[in-house]
């Protein structure tokens, strides 16, 4: 019996489950309570204190599993109540604590392309494709004439992701969103 006690003081510190704190909480210390008590009269194994002791611990029991199976619904319902209620940054942080894990710093192919150039090269034919798709001399001529004075200049253009992340941190945060419905915390 002394281990389900070392358990929950593992698991407690170690796994953490989604809807504990609103679920299981309070029949966890309800189920400690009669537990500790239960030790204190002697470990009995039929009586009052024997059957509190096993149906308090049966009801944390049932709460905990519950939450592990409902975890991902749970998850999700905590990030669309942040942002129903435009609580961006709770979102951001959820959204980050339960997918960190799960996604790579450096992405090594986009598209089926790998590398740098050819990723660099699909993108630019993605959007040649996509400007190129309406045929009109008269837009494309005035287009034209408008980068003429910068194209020489060319160099002073350039995006880095250094450059990027920079006006991203320029930004502020909580502000209302855009057409597209992103908030700046997302991006």
């Amino acid at each position: 019996m002394h281990v389900w006690l070392l358990f929950l003081r593992h698991g407690d510190r170690d796994n953490i489950v989604a809807g504990k704190n609103d679920i299981v909480k309070e029949k966890h210390s309800a189920a400690r309570v009669a537990y500790l008590d239960w030790v204190a009269d002697g470990i009995p194994r039929n009586g009052p204190l024997f059957t509190l002791m096993s149906r308090t611990r049966a009801s944390f029991k049932l709460a905990l599993r519950y939450c592990k199976v409902h975890e991902e619904m749970m998850r999700a319902d905590a990030c669309a109540k942040n942002l129903a209620n435009r609580d961006f940054r709770s979102f951001c942080r959820n959204v980050n604590k339960y997918n960190n894990g799960n996604c790579t710093k450096y992405v090594s192919t986009v598209g089926g392309r790998s590398g740098k150039e050819n990723i660099t090269k699909m993108w630019c034919d993605n959007f040649e494709q996509i400007y190129n798709s309406v045929a009109d001399d008269g837009f494309k001529r005035q287009f034209y004439d408008r980068i003429m004075p910068h194209k020489s200049n060319t160099a002073q253009y350039v995006i880095t992701i250094h450059t990027l992340l920079e006006c991203l941190h320029k930004q502020k945060f909580g502000k209302a969103v855009g057409l597209d419905g992103t908030a700046m915390e997302v991006v």
